[in-house]
């Protein structure tokens, strides 16, 4: 009778469990990317704030990335979740272990049984029963399963780790950009101070001019207009300081308590941009080795998929004692033992199996379109970040020949009015233009600052990691790209 179905079986198990799909080949998409702006022979990247050498700068950035973020320090406990959940997948790696012991006690009437009682025999009986086992099981992972189980945990947590990495650069960017902001805004409000000064000084001249009879009403109220115009304008620009002073604050973690008022600096300095640009360099973005990571995951279940089409073996062994007695338990006379192999196969499951190898195959071509997504982001990115710094230093340039001119033009007006050679007019309009253009120019000294800041996020925040730390230390996370055990090494082992 069973025969036929011995002759059956290989061919049956054979089709179930050889017709897998082969894994989807990934590759980098790094590799051959080659933008008109990269240059093999660059050094290093772009050490923004080792350039800025700020060490007011340097200590909020200690602060705000050494726990005083709220949003860091969420990050940094999604990581930790991670790193135990990988720790729980590679306790599947080994054998389990547990012991069990049992004391029961229990009545029974014999009667129930059919049996004879003779008279005077009590029919309730009492059975006592003491048992103690040791239990070992293990799994043998003959097809990857748990291997590959383990190894997409433990790509989730260099994903952890390179998000958290990624949130760290990010909010280092915003706090650079707000240090630079806040420098505008306290340079622009000493500029609206000189000016209120200066306008209330042209005022008090003009009243006495006109007190003694050599100056005219109307230039006088056109003075008052720009002093009251002057008043405003330095309200707009205390707001604008306090604003920026609170915004800077919050990024850092703190109560707005206004400590940093005095730190801020616009820097007239602008930290030179690297000539060239390796666009190897982009691998080093946080962003993209989590992505990277999250590629690596997916292939890793995509494997475990397949390995479900097999076969599970394990093997369960037990030893221990079994009597009516406390005492029987470690007593040879009543030990017993057992040893059993398994063999769990799935032979039909309506397409289940084969619709999740499916699945994880589309998760990870949708996690690699993601990835090529990103490094076509951080190419643009970068691309950006070049143009606005050539921009803004041509923009910079101009206007400071522009506040020369305004500086000359005022002066000759102011002496030209003294000698009664031009109305009030023409120096208040010179006046205007020079504070106007004196305005632009920290405006625009802002902003060459702050395409380097871009430059520099894009090029994935060099010298964070050394400026401040976060605390947190994972075992194992995360090695250098190309290294074993790194996500490019396993993508090019799974895509092979």
């Amino acid at each position: 009778m069973l025969k036929p179905f011995a002759h059956f079986a290989p061919v049956l198990l054979g089709s179930l469990f050889s017709c897998a799909a082969p894994l989807p080949v990934v590759t980098d998409p790094l590799d051959g990317v080659d933008p008109v702006w990269s240059n093999s022979e660059a050094s290093e990247g772009f050490a923004l704030l080792r350039e800025l050498r700020s060490p007011e700068l340097d200590d909020l950035l200690a602060e705000a990335l050494g726990g005083g973020s709220p949003d860091l320090r969420a990050a940094s406990a999604r990581m930790e979740a991670a790193a135990a959940l990988a720790g729980a997948a590679r306790g599947a790696l080994w054998p389990s272990l547990g012991f069990d012991l049992q004391n029961s006690r229990s009545t029974r009437n014999l009667r129930t049984f059919g049996i004879a009682i003779p008279p005077g025999v009590d029919p309730i009986t009492t059975v006592s029963s003491v048992s103690g086992s040791f239990a070992a099981s293990w799994e043998l992972d003959a097809w990857g399963r748990i291997r590959e189980t383990v190894e997409a945990a433990e790509q989730d947590l260099a994903v952890g780790y390179w998000d958290l990495e990624a949130a760290r650069v990010s909010l280092a960017g915003q706090l650079v950009r707000g240090w630079f902001a806040l420098g505008e805004a306290r340079a622009q409000r000493d500029l609206a101070e000189r000016t209120l000064a200066s306008w209330r000084r042209s005022e008090e001249q003009l009243q006495r001019r006109f007190e003694a009879g050599v100056g005219r009403a109307l230039d006088l109220h056109l003075l008052g207009t720009s002093v009251a115009t002057a008043e405003a304008g330095l309200q707009t620009a205390r707001e604008a300081e306090q604003l920026a002073l609170r915004a800077l604050e919050a990024l850092a973690g703190r109560v707005a308590e206004g400590s940093l008022e005095a730190g801020a600096v616009l820097l007239a300095d602008v930290p030179a941009a690297p000539s060239s640009i390796d666009a190897t360099a982009l691998g080093l973005r946080p962003d993209l080795r989590a992505a990277e990571s999250r590629t690596a995951a997916e292939l890793a279940r995509a494997s475990v998929a397949r390995a479900d089409l097999w076969p599970r073996i394990s093997f369960t062994a037990t030893t221990g004692w079994t009597g009516t007695e406390a005492e029987h338990v470690g007593d040879p006379d009543f030990s017993v033992w057992s040893f059993v192999g398994g063999l769990t196969a799935p032979l039909f499951q309506g397409g289940a199996l084969r619709a999740r190898i499916q699945a994880a195959d589309s998760t990870v071509r949708a996690t690699l379109a993601t990835w090529e997504g990103l490094v076509l982001r951080a190419c643009a990115e970068v691309e950006r970040a070049r143009i606005q710094m050539g921009a803004s230093d041509l923009r910079f340039g101009a206007l400071v020949r522009a506040a020369e001119e305004a500086s000359a033009a005022e002066a000759l007006a102011t002496e030209q009015y003294e000698a009664g050679l031009v109305g009030i007019i023409e120096v208040l309009e010179a006046q205007r233009r020079q504070l106007a253009v004196e305005s632009e120019v920290l405006r625009a000294l802002r902003q060459r600052h702050e395409a380097r800041v871009d430059l520099w996020l894009a090029l994935g925040g060099h010298g964070v990691a050394s400026c401040a730390c976060c605390g947190v230390s994972v075992e194992g996370v995360p090695a250098q790209a190309g290294e074993p055990g790194s996500p490019s090494s396993e993508l090019s082992e799974g895509g092979s």
